[in-house]
């Protein structure tokens, strides 16, 4: 039998394709490519799925963690589905975070990750499972914790409500209305502004000339066999910028966008500066799996490579 844990319901079926057997899973203490290219040569996560015990679905929030469906950031999280066998996860039915809010002055427990790093997954999915009124969908992304967090993420010589942090997606299944059942998005957002009730600015889409576009990754790939989705991240120096790329089974998509050093008496709004989506150099990275409750994400790994020296948090 397999083993499972489960916070509402057990998910019982699997990908019929029959299309993820032994041949698709690549096991290795290697950085590959991109990670190596950029100086990401030491492991600083590492996820193989053998068991369920990394993962935190009764909402404690307590230590010691790989993944929490984490209700402080997602009440909806108490919906989440997990199955653990053969060494791959099956989620269903919401996020699972790699870390979360505890106690009472508010502690972050878990992993983040600053300075850079490059973060790859082996997932697969059923695009047939997809509906479009799906409130969620296969995704593997991140997200601020200072934002998380609801400290450090203030925009410096404005009102403390006034708010500025990164999202970063690395991949998700939410462009195939318009560019079809093979592509996915690969994006990143400039989040800025006073939330309104419904969300924040976003210096992509704000008017504010951006150089941004929702990409779009064109693949001929089966999504129902194990793909890599990899996202490289490389912070911006004095001399250099910084980049983020992403990357589809270890080669780069058309998904880059590069930025230069943040500074520090930037006035709002990003979108034409330079500097639009260099907050993520000062931030945190929670990395996040998620999807509906009818379109099953199955994930065989999840790695993120960093500099061999950890970059100071």
């Amino acid at each position: 039998m397999p083993r499972a844990i489960t916070a509402a319901t057990v998910v019982a079926s699997v990908l019929a394709s029959g299309a993820m057997g032994p041949a698709d899973r690549v096991r290795t203490a290697r950085a590959p490519r991109p990670a190596a290219e950029a100086g990401y040569t030491r492991q600083a996560f590492d996820e193989e799925f053998n068991d369920a015990t990394h993962i935190d679905v009764a909402g404690d929030a307590l230590p010691g963690f790989n993944w929490y469906a984490c209700r402080k950031w997602s009440p909806g999280s108490s919906n989440v589905s997990v199955q653990v066998s053969n060494g791959r996860l099956m989620l269903s039915g919401g996020p699972l975070y790699s870390g979360c809010q505890a106690g009472n002055p508010a502690e972050f427990v878990g992993h983040e990750f600053s300075g850079g790093a490059y973060f790859e997954a082996a997932i697969a999915f059923d695009p047939a499972t997809v509906k479009a009124d799906d409130r969620q969908w296969p995704s593997w992304w991140s997200m601020s914790r200072e934002h998380f967090m609801n400290a450090g993420d203030e925009w410096t010589r404005q009102a403390p409500d006034f708010k500025h942090f990164i999202e970063y997606d690395f991949f998700e299944y939410d462009v195939w209305r318009f560019a079809g059942s093979h592509a996915y998005g690969a994006a990143i957002h400039d989040w800025f502004g006073r939330w309104n009730g419904t969300r924040f600015q976003e210096a992509n889409n704000a008017g504010v000339g951006s150089k941004y576009e929702n990409f779009v990754v064109s693949t001929a790939a089966d999504f129902r066999k194990v793909h890599r989705f990899g996202a490289l991240w490389v912070p911006a120096t004095d001399t250099r910028s910084g980049y983020a790329q992403a990357y589809f089974d270890d080669k780069p998509t058309s998904a880059r966008v590069d930025w230069t050093n943040l500074e520090s008496d930037a006035i709002p709004p990003p979108g034409a500066a330079p500097w639009t989506f260099g907050v993520m150099d000062r931030h945190h990275l929670v990395i996040i799996l998620s999807t509906s409750t009818n379109a099953p994400l199955i994930v065989d790994w999840v790695r993120v490579w960093q500099t061999p020296t950890k970059s100071p948090a």
